[in-house]
């Protein structure tokens, strides 16, 4: 794999682009421009859990800020998460203006979440294993962002 170097790195790949997107730098997707806010974890979405949730899994949610496009065509984005293990995930919550809209079955909890979206932005949220951190985001337009340099 070959690594260019021009603002965002983009892997030497056939066909649409993998993107490793610093914490500032805007990424430019099927007709949208964003930036990844940030990447959290958390046990909870405000008090939820995906029912198929195991003891060793955690909530990962991924903070989008849009920049320009449509924000409802942006939501309704069916993107994935790859992990470095094969393992591909669909997201299960979605978080936007201060609502939570489940895409899977929840059970509440009694834990309240510590993570909150700022209430502008978009987040997404995957379940993903403990001892996870090499992640990837896979958009229908076939590009992929890796999550490496957002997660601390």
């Amino acid at each position: 794999m070959i690594l260019l170097g021009l603002g965002l790195i983009f892997a030497a790949l056939p066909g649409p682009q993998a993107v490793l997107p610093g914490p500032d730098h805007h990424i430019a997707i099927g007709g949208f421009l964003f930036r990844i806010a940030r990447v959290a974890f958390d046990t909870t979405a405000m008090g939820f859990v995906p029912e198929d949730m195991g003891p060793k899994d955690r909530l990962m949610f991924v903070e989008f800020e849009l920049l320009s496009g449509n924000r409802d065509d942006f939501k309704g984005l069916a993107i994935t998460l790859d992990s470095g293990s094969g393992r591909r995930s669909k997201a299960v919550v979605l978080v936007s203006g201060g609502m939570m809209k489940a895409l899977s079955a929840l059970t509440i909890k009694s834990v309240s979440s510590r993570y909150r979206p700022d209430d502008t932005n978009i987040a997404w949220a995957f379940v993903v294993q403990e001892v996870e951190r090499d992640f990837f985001l896979t958009f229908p337009t076939g590009d992929v962002v890796s999550l490496a340099p957002l997660i601390k």
